[in-house]
C-alpha cells in the first residue's frame, strides 16, 4: 500500500499537560500502521482564542502510513478519549486536542475534516513546531501546487506576537 506522510498537531492546557503528549505520541507510535513517527521540540504557547489563561503545550509531529485521513481522524479521536479529553466548547481548557494538520500534499473537505486544518498558516503554535520537522509545506489544489515557505509565514506573526511561544528547557524523552 502506499505510504502519505502525515502531520499531527498536538497540545493541550489542563492537567498534566506534558505526561498527556508524551502518552498520545506513545500511543501513535505503537501503532502498527504508523511507520517512522518524528516529534518536533515541545513549545509553550499563548492562549490562542480561547477562554483559558493557562499557557498551552504544544508539539508536531509526523509519520508515514497507509491509512485513510478518516482512519487516521478516528485513531486521534479515540487517542483523545482515552487521555480524559471531553466534549466542551473550542474555546475551553483541554488535556489534550490533536489535529490532523496535512495529509500528504491533499486539499480535502467533508463535515468533519478540512485538510489541511483549517487556520494552520496563522498559528504560531502549529508553524513553529512544523518548521523543526520542514521547512515548506506544499498543498495540491486541483490543478496547481501551492508551496508555503514556514518561514516566510512564520516572520510577521512573530512580530505581532513575539512572546507568544518559548521552547521547552529540554524536548521530553518518549
Amino acid at each position: 500500500m502506499q505510504q502519505t506522510q502525515v502531520y499531527l498537531g498536538l497540545g493541550g492546557n489542563e492537567g498534566d499537560v506534558l505526561s498527556c503528549l508524551q502518552q498520545a505520541l506513545s500511543l501513535l507510535a505503537h501503532q502498527e500502521q504508523i511507520q517512522n513517527l518524528r516529534t518536533s521540540h515541545f513549545y509553550h504557547t499563548a492562549p490562542f482564542q480561547v477562554e483559558s489563561s493557562t499557557w498551552f503545550i504544544n508539539v508536531v509531529c509526523s509519520f508515514s502510513t497507509s491509512l485513510l485521513p478518516q482512519e487516521i481522524f478516528n485513531m486521534t479521536q479515540s487517542i483523545e478519549n482515552q487521555l480524559g479529553k471531553i466534549a466542551k466548547p473550542k474555546t475551553a481548557a483541554r488535556p489534550i486536542d490533536i489535529d490532523l494538520l496535512f495529509y500528504g500534499e491533499t486539499y480535502y473537505q467533508d463535515t468533519e475534516l478540512e485538510i489541511p486544518h483549517a487556520r494552520w498558516m496563522e498559528r504560531l503554535f502549529v508553524l513553529i513546531p512544523l518548521k523543526d520537522l520542514i521547512e515548506e509545506v506544499v498543498i495540491q489544489k486541483q490543478a496547481r501546487r501551492e508551496h508555503y515557505a514556514l518561514q516566510d509565514l512564520i516572520q510577521p506573526l512573530l512580530h505581532q506576537s513575539p512572546n507568544a511561544i518559548y521552547l521547552l528547557e529540554k524536548n521530553p524523552a518518549l
